[in-house]
């Protein structure tokens, strides 16, 4: 046991395991909230389409940036200024949401905001690990922030099903702002060596290399192609059409999806213990064989000639 846990005995990457816990929690509560806020203004699919596109697109186009960026700048520094932003964002959703002048168009601005800081936190945090621990514990590293996002993705959603229906979307958002709030502060207790200064570039230039690297490897792109294309119908069926049919299902209601997410995130850690097992010779191939599984819940069943999610 103690084996396991060992990469915590190294300062940095405690406080860093510490960080990325609380947001990964609050994070996994505030996508519930979000949906069933939106729903509650305008009890229509469209309208909640409309703000998770603002976020996917805002997210995409400064992905681009966040890497240079990330190379540029402290990786500690670049996530805090994100989580500042976010922050804001989602203290303003909270408040709009308490005094009940929110809006889906004011929401959807938002979310553009909350999805452009969101591009820049995953790459800071790529190849941050290895700074924050020895060899001997990046293995073990790398397994409890594996464990600690499956784990949130079966309670966060389930503990926030139960406080949106009881207590409002809002209130999740403050949970959230705290947990961010928390979060850097735990950063800062986290000491990383400066940034490589290697030759000086434009960020145009740095973009265009890291453009040519991509396109010369063709498994890569073909990859990231296909997930964009299962991303998008996921985002549709299981992002926008689940929590409408929830809310307007009184057999399933916010509380159920909430569960229902949860049990996806439970599937999450049953694969991962497998894997831990089971050695892979060809793990993309068979990774991408996988992905076709989640083709799954939304076909039809056996008691009905329709899919499971409709509107």
């Amino acid at each position: 046991m103690r084996a396991g846990i060992a990469a915590l005995t190294d300062r940095g990457f405690r406080w860093f395991f510490l960080a990325r816990t609380i947001t990964l929690v609050t994070g996994s509560m505030s996508s519930i909230a979000l949906a069933f806020a939106v729903l509650g203004i305008a009890n229509d699919a469209g309208s909640l389409s409309i703000v998770l596109t603002a976020f996917t697109l805002a997210n995409i186009v400064f992905l681009l940036f966040g890497g240079v960026v990330a190379d540029r700048l402290p990786r500690a520094l670049v996530i805090q200024t994100s989580y500042v932003v976010d922050i804001l964002s989602i203290g303003t959703t909270a408040a709009l949401l308490f005094t009940h002048t929110a809006t889906v168009p004011l929401l959807a601005l938002l979310a553009a905001v909350n999805g452009a800081s969101a591009a820049f936190v995953m790459p800071a945090m790529q190849g941050l690990i290895p700074q924050l621990t020895t060899p001997a514990h990046l293995q073990q590293a790398n397994a409890l922030l594996s464990f600690a996002r499956a784990a949130t993705t079966i309670a966060g959603p389930v503990v926030a099903g139960a406080v949106v229906a009881f207590a409002g979307p809002a209130w999740v958002m403050v949970l959230q702002a705290v947990g961010w709030a928390l979060a850097i502060v735990f950063l800062a207790l986290v000491k990383l060596p400066p940034p490589v200064r290697g030759e000086r570039t434009s960020l145009f230039h740095d973009l265009h290399d890291g453009w040519r690297e991509f396109w010369s490897r063709p498994w890569l792109w073909i990859v990231v192609l296909a997930f964009m294309v299962l991303n998008a119908i996921h985002a549709g069926a299981w992002g926008v059409a689940g929590p409408y049919i929830a809310k307007n299902d009184p057999l399933l209601g916010i509380t159920g999806w909430g569960w229902v997410v949860g049990a996806e995130g439970a599937g999450v850690i049953v694969m991962t213990l497998v894997l831990l097992w089971l050695p892979l010779q060809r793990p993309l191939r068979l990774g991408m064989l996988g992905m076709s599984l989640l083709a799954v819940p939304f076909s039809p069943c056996s008691a009905c000639t329709r899919p499971c999610f409709r509107s």
